[in-house]
């Protein structure tokens, strides 16, 4: 089977916009709900700290083969990998900053129960 990198890559940004316009359309009812969310997300912003080194490393390997060039634009090419290295490792370090502050979210919301509202609330024995 022959996946495309850019297929995953596509299938990710669209599943996220979509998560994004459900929240919008209907938001959440209760916070188990907000927890499992978190949940996810937080799996994901680990992953994109991970996906980001991959990358990079491909990109680094790349060069050590000598198969990379600048393109038309001009500058040189350590100039060119230097600016791509410096700004991917703060993408890398802002990726896992957001997981670690997510993972205390996700954490914070777990300690949140849902309040059922008086007309709700079933009324008590004997009433």
């Amino acid at each position: 089977m022959n996946e495309r990198l850019e297929d995953h890559a596509e299938s990710a940004a669209r599943s996220l916009v979509d998560l994004v316009n459900a929240l919008h359309r209907q938001g959440i009812e209760k916070p188990l709900e907000a927890y499992h969310l978190y949940s996810y997300l937080t799996r994901a912003a680990a992953e994109m700290r991970n996906a980001l080194s991959l990358i990079e490393d491909s990109v680094q390997e790349l060069r050590a083969k000598e198969r990379l060039q600048p393109d038309h634009r001009g500058g040189s090419l350590e100039d060119v990998v230097r600016r791509f290295t410096e700004s991917s490792n703060a993408a890398q370090d802002l990726a896992g900053g957001l997981a670690d502050k997510m993972v205390k979210a996700y954490s914070a919301v777990g300690h949140l129960a849902y309040k059922e509202a008086p007309e709700e609330q079933e009324p008590a024995a004997g009433s």
